[in-house]
């Protein structure tokens, strides 16, 4: 008879365990999916300008502390690399040299608190930035706005001229630096 008796016992035993493993696989399923979840969230690319902490962090072209709001810009890598810059004409110069897969570019407006996508923006030269690149952003509609494509040109020859040991400024609208060149 104690052979019967611990037949029952077993099969409790054996079915209490497979219960709990059961358990434990759904518990850790769960757990990694949660996982799973939190990195892609974390992978996931801005939808936004994300905040630069003024005066702490460094330009990623000249690394300059990025000081003055007037003329931040922000490029987000399709990588999910968000790199701020204290000029435009430093962002537009990291993008010349460095060519990165490009997600979403910003630019902090030169007389309002506020960020354009590169859509949306103009330029208007004649304002002393930061680098010397004396871009500011405004609205791509303001009068007296140059386009994003004549911006990279002004960058291209101003940094042309710097090449060739010219240190004068660069009047956007004409191409011609302060020296008369």
């Amino acid at each position: 008879m104690t052979i019967l008796a611990d037949i029952p016992i077993n099969k409790k035993s054996r079915l209490r365990g497979s219960l709990h493993a059961v358990a434990i696989g759904v518990a850790v399923s769960a757990i990694v999916a949660g996982f799973t979840a939190l990195i892609h969230h974390a992978q996931s690319l801005p939808n936004s300008v994300t905040p630069v902490i003024w005066d702490k962090e460094s330009c990623a072209e000249c690394k300059m502390a990025i000081g003055d709001p007037s003329f931040a810009a922000q490029l987000q890598s399709k990588d999910g690399r968000v790199l701020d810059f204290d000029d435009p004409g430093c962002l537009i110069t990291y993008m010349i040299d460095r060519r990165p897969e490009i997600h979403a570019v910003y630019f902090h407006l030169y007389r309002e608190n506020e960020w354009l996508d590169r859509d949306r923006t103009g330029f208007v030269s004649g304002v002393r930035s930061p680098m010397g690149f004396d871009l500011a952003a405004t609205r791509k509609e303001s009068p007296g706005a140059i386009s994003w494509e004549r911006a990279i040109e002004a960058v291209r020859e101003r940094n042309d001229r710097r090449s060739a040991g010219d240190r004068g400024r660069i009047d956007v609208s004409t191409g011609k630096n302060s020296i008369g060149k």
